[in-house]
């Protein structure tokens, strides 16, 4: 095993057995599984980001975009001030996601209050 070999990290040894175009249809597949109720999935893939994704802030705004996807704002809310304090000025990425996040915020809203002002369902015998 060569030097360069051992001071490989996971990231770096990944694009090895799945190339760039695989990683990324998975990310994508996390983020629409999300949505579609398949959370084990999502969050497997959600902690296999630093293996998918190589570049470092790439990966800090999809891991807060799979939490806002994953229902989980209020980690995703402290991931975004920590990646806004911390990350390079990404104002467009930023942006995006904190609109994303405050949309599931109003829809969570708008869908519990909706559920404690309509009529019990009646049922028919």
């Amino acid at each position: 095993m060569t030097h360069a070999e051992q001071t490989q990290t996971p990231c770096d040894v990944v694009g090895q057995w799945l190339e760039a175009p695989v990683r990324q249809r998975i990310v994508e597949l996390a983020i629409a599984g999300a949505h579609h109720g398949m959370r084990t999935q999502a969050c497997t893939i959600l902690r296999a980001l630093p293996s998918l994704v190589t570049d470092r802030e790439t990966r800090e705004w999809l891991h807060a975009a799979l939490l806002i996807a994953l229902d989980d704002t209020c980690a995703a809310r402290a991931y975004l001030a920590d990646a806004a304090a911390t990350m390079r000025d990404d104002g467009a990425a930023l942006d995006v996601l904190t609109r994303w996040l405050e949309a599931m915020d109003a829809r969570q809203t708008v869908s519990c209050g909706n559920a404690s002002s309509s009529p019990s369902p009646t049922f028919l015998s």
